[in-house]
């Protein structure tokens, strides 16, 4: 049960936080070294054998949720030439986009970067690579010194992994403590310069991982010295890595004073995140508060496809911090998570398109509304694809009049794709993804063929669908008998 008075302090406690979001606090900007005004960054540089395409820069939103979004972007030149302007207000993570090639890139507030990205040497950034991982974009800052951060960094990687090759069976199976210090020794003599913030929390967060991951410190000792009372650095990757894995399911495995049952009531009750932050108050660890809602907006993702919690419970109490959380990037890490977790349900809206035909007329999800659509995703050089292809020319035969069959391809060649498409007699909708990148970003296709069912008003139906080797069509007799 809750404390009455916790209900008292927990509303003087948004009451405060609400007033203090309206005079934007100076000290909890400070401490979590936000900057009040962004910066321009500024990236240009030449991409080979990319004339005419499209490159971005993505970041996380969040590192709860991991949701990207693009803060620039610029279109090639017809001599490879880009440039892009953006603000930043600190420093961070992000990836160089091009076609489904991308690569880490650290970006500082008013940062002058100038790259070079050499020609793909398989022929193009935009060729279906068969196993579906994104390949790594090869690029080159240009004005980098040795003490550019992403230089910095670049070189610390090498030093870690030469070091935990040499040192693996010591440090892993053995547990010499003392090793973790040779280390701290070797990044002291090869950084002799060591300003930067950001890269001094990299070292710092990379180093405790590995003690958390070798067991090197009990967790008392890595809580304390890591989290206790220390500033949450949303932006740096290998704190928030720590973060995720220190608290990686902290309700059901790492916390013994709620047992599983009980926390089961607590999570399908209603008041789940007053109650967590009540009994989570008791810790020592957890007198921040900031702090003890991110743990719980960690614990309730991680409980989230668990069957004994209720997911819509959960959700519900992700819109609850979203509207009263105490501090905003929180607050926008549970606008993160609703969106994450629910993008796809039964009755959220599809993601919009609008792509050109084999006539080069521009078809929209708009214009197939009144009707089901079956949208796939597919290209011409794909065996699996091509298998389906043929079942799905017999589905679209028998359900025209009530079910639009929409294929997109993801070819590198369009005009190649559409001559396949007519030599095989493809002759229902096919749509080119005219290198659009941020399409299959958000519909988050991750291998082809892919299929989504969406319903007469533009919505998820069924995501994903089964394929039409899968009995789709058992699927599509039932909607058309309603």
């Amino acid at each position: 049960m809750i404390n009455n008075s916790f209900f008292a302090y927990f509303e003087s406690l948004r009451e405060k936080f609400k007033h203090m979001r309206k005079l934007i606090s100076i000290s909890i900007i400070l401490f979590f070294h936000f900057a009040l005004f962004s910066q321009n960054v500024t990236i240009s540089g030449i991409a080979m054998g990319a004339e005419n395409e499209n490159i971005r820069i993505t970041k996380y939103k969040d590192q709860i949720s991991y949701l990207e979004e693009t803060i620039g972007e610029a279109v090639i030149d017809s001599i490879g030439k880009f440039s892009m302007s953006f603000q930043l207000d600190e420093t961070s993570y992000t990836k160089i986009n091009l076609g489904f090639h991308n690569a880490g890139f650290y970006i500082e507030p008013d940062g002058i970067y100038e790259i070079f990205i050499p020609a793909d040497p398989e022929g193009s950034f935009f060729r279906l690579n068969p196993t579906y991982d994104s390949p790594y974009l090869n690029y080159e800052i240009i004005n980098s010194d040795d003490y550019e951060l992403n230089s910095m960094i670049s070189k610390l990687n090498i030093v870690f992994e030469d070091f935990i090759i040499d040192n693996f069976n010591a440090i892993y199976r053995q547990r010499q403590r003392d090793k973790i210090d040779t280390l701290k020794r070797i990044i002291k003599t090869v950084f002799t310069k060591r300003s930067n913030k950001y890269f001094n929390d990299y070292v710092e967060y990379k180093i405790a991982l590995i003690e958390q991951l070798a067991r090197l410190k009990n967790r008392n000792s890595i809580e304390k010295q890591y989290f206790k009372t220390r500033s949450i650095l949303y932006e740096n990757i290998e704190y928030m890595d720590l973060f995720n894995q220190f608290y990686s399911k902290y309700l059901t495995a790492s916390n013994k004073k709620i047992d599983r049952y009980e926390l089961i009531k607590i999570i399908n009750g209603g008041e789940a995140y007053l109650e967590l932050m009540d009994l989570l108050s008791d810790e020592k660890d957890f007198s921040f508060e900031i702090f003890r809602e991110l743990v719980i907006l960690k614990s309730l993702k991680d409980l989230y496809f668990l069957p004994e919690f209720s997911s819509n419970e959960i959700i519900s109490q992700f819109e609850f911090i979203s509207e009263n959380g105490i501090f905003d990037k929180n607050r926008q890490i549970a606008n993160d998570l609703i969106f994450d977790l629910t993008q796809f349900n039964t009755g959220a809206p599809a993601p919009y398109f609008a792509l050109s035909d084999r006539n080069d007329k521009v078809k929209s999800l708009e214009d197939f509304r009144g009707k089901y659509v079956y949208l796939n995703f597919w290209a011409s050089d794909c065996i699996p694809c091509l298998l389906e292809m043929d079942s799905l020319r017999n589905l679209r035969n028998k359900y025209e009049n009530e079910i639009e069959f929409v294929s997109i391809a993801v070819d590198d060649e369009k005009e190649i794709m559409f001559k396949r498409v007519s030599e095989l007699n493809y002759d229902w909708t096919i749509l080119d993804y005219a290198h659009d990148i941020s399409l299959l970003e958000k519909y988050k296709i991750k291998a082809y063929p892919f299929y989504v069912l969406i319903d007469k008003e533009g919505n998820i139906l069924k995501y994903p669908a089964n394929s039409p080797s899968e009995n789709v069509d058992k699927l599509f007799l039932e909607l058309v008998i309603q």
